[in-house]
């Protein structure tokens, strides 16, 4: 099976995903790339694309992105990406486990309070907002008897109506959904708490600040330009 389709719901959940993402592994002139592919994304009309047709615009030494990981993935569910396999992928051991990967290679400890906070970050998790004054929102991460308090998200969308009593999916200092379904934050969270490296991760975090990520980068302020650059 080589064909794989993304409706247009998960086209805009993956422009939320990949500019909001953050990693020291992503050189400049990459996230230049992906900042370009999404505003080309951004204005297909069609309610499916090939989505051989936006990974054929990434640059050629850019063989094993993220876009070609969503790619493989997708034939667990048929060759068809939507919101829905968006999340399953970026909440999944297989993503975590690829993060955890990568910090081994680049000699990063995953005692370092500072990893274990970007690991988490990394990982697309169900979350409850808060109240909020639209322009950025809190929210609580609870998973048995974890408790993450998180700050600084920002919303792509601020016209659309949030349900505060609803889950919605946090990647980064991103809310990439909003009034999801119970049952389906709570699959998440019930895979999430049986990922040993996740949940170790998770216990020696009370709380992340991104306008203070990792204690030195307001990670808000760097999200939020990069979607209005994306309006542009």
């Amino acid at each position: 099976m080589s064909k794989v389709t993304i409706d247009k719901e998960g086209l805009k959940t993956l422009i939320n995903i990949l500019i909001g993402c953050w990693t020291f592994f992503i050189e400049e002139s990459e996230n230049k790339n992906y900042i370009k592919i999404c505003k080309e994304a951004k204005i297909i009309q069609s309610s499916e694309v090939d989505f051989n047709r936006i990974i054929a615009k990434l640059h050629p030494k850019m063989n094993n992105s993220i876009l070609h990981q969503i790619k493989d993935y997708s034939y667990n569910f048929g060759g068809k990406i939507t919101p829905e396999v968006l999340w399953d992928f970026f909440s999944s051991g297989t993503h975590i486990e690829r993060i955890i990967q990568l910090f081994k290679k680049h000699n990063f400890k995953l005692n370092n309070p500072k990893i274990l906070e970007w690991l988490f970050a990394h990982t697309l998790i169900p979350a409850y907002l808060k109240e909020s004054n639209k322009v950025e929102f809190e929210a609580e991460y609870q998973n048995g008897d974890i408790l993450i308090n998180l700050s600084g998200l920002i919303l792509p969308n601020i016209n659309i109506e949030v349900d505060l009593e609803k889950p919605v999916f946090v990647h980064f200092a991103t809310i990439i959904d909003v009034n999801c379904l119970e049952e389906k934050a709570q699959y998440f969270l019930a895979r999430q708490s049986k990922n040993k490296d996740f949940t170790k991760a998770c216990r020696k975090i009370e709380k992340i600040d991104y306008k203070k990520f990792l204690s030195e980068r307001n990670l808000t302020t760097y999200t939020r330009k990069r979607f209005t650059k994306l309006k542009k």
